[in-house]
C-alpha cells in the first residue's frame, strides 16, 4: 500500500492532527476582526501557508491539503486557505498603493512557487484546474504579504498630504461592507483615487471637507498612503 493510499487512523492521533486546520481558519477571523498587534498578525497569516505544505510534504502522502468532502486522511488545507485570503484581504484593506506593477510581479512569481509547493506537497493537485487554483491563491498571499512588508517594513518619514472629498463610495457585500471616498488629487495620487476609510469616518466626511493622506515610501521602494488625522 503506498502513502496516499493509507485510510486515516481513528482515535485521538487523528483527532490531534486534524486539530492544525483550526488554526487556519481562527487565523482568519483574528486577521478581520481584530488585527491587533498588526505585525503579529501578518507575521502568522504569511507563515501558516508554508507550515502547512511543509507538514503535508513530510508526512509523505499521509496528511492532505485538499479538505474535500469524503477525504480518508487527515486534513490541514484550512491552514493553507484561510490564512492567504486572509492575508491578501488584510493587505487591500490596510494600504493603497501607488506603484502598484513591481508588487503584482513579485505577487505573479510568489503565486508560481507557492504552487509548485503546494503540488508538490499533495497529489490530488496536480490536474490543470487545481494548479491554476493554487497559483491564484499563491498569488494572493504573495501579494499580501510584500504589500504588507512594503509597509510594515519601512523606516521613513512619513509626508502628510491635505486634499478634498470629491464622492464617497459604499460597498456592501455578504456580511461584509467597505466605505471609500474619492479625494482630489495630490502630487501622488491621481485623479479619482480612491481612499479606504473606516464607517465613523465615512459618515463624518461631506463633499468638499479635508481629508489628511499620510505618505509613505515604502521598504521595497513600492509607494502607498492611507488615512491620518489632521
Amino acid at each position: 500500500m503506498d502513502a496516499y493510499s493509507r485510510e486515516a487512523p481513528t482515535g485521538s492521533r487523528y483527532g490531534a492532527v486534524s486539530m492544525l486546520d483550526l488554526p487556519g481558519f481562527g487565523l482568519c477571523l483574528w486577521a478581520v476582526f481584530y488585527p491587533h498587534p498588526q505585525a503579529v498578525v501578518i507575521a502568522a497569516l504569511a507563515i501558516a501557508p508554508p507550515v502547512a505544505v511543509t507538514v503535508a510534504f513530510l508526512s509523505r502522502g499521509a496528511i492532505s491539503l485538499n479538505n474535500r468532502r469524503g477525504q480518508s486522511r487527515r486534513t490541514i488545507g484550512w491552514l493553507l486557505l484561510f490564512p492567504a485570503i486572509a492575508l491578501g484581504t488584510r493587505a487591500a484593506i490596510d494600504h493603497t498603493l501607488v506603484d502598484y506593477q513591481g508588487a503584482l510581479i513579485s505577487a505573479g512569481l510568489l503565486g508560481c512557487f507557492f504552487a509548485a509547493a503546494a503540488v508538490s506537497s499533495e497529489h490530488e493537485f496536480r490536474t490543470f484546474a487545481w494548479v491554476s487554483g493554487m497559483v491564484v491563491l499563491g498569488a494572493v498571499w504573495g501579494w499580501g504579504g510584500v504589500v504588507e512588508a512594503n509597509a510594515l517594513l519601512e523606516r521613513s518619514a512619513v509626508q502628510i498630504a491635505r486634499t478634498t472629498v470629491t464622492g464617497k463610495r459604499h460597498h456592501a457585500g455578504y456580511r461584509s461592507e467597505a466605505y471609500e471616498l474619492e479625494i482630489a488629487p495630490t502630487p501622488w495620487v491621481e485623479p479619482g483615487s480612491l481612499l479606504a476609510v473606516n464607517q465613523a469616518a465615512y459618515e463624518k466626511a461631506r463633499v468638499g471637507s479635508v481629508v489628511c493622506l499620510g505618505l509613505h515610501t515604502g521598504s521595497l521602494g513600492w509607494r502607498w498612503y492611507q488615512s491620518v488625522a489632521c
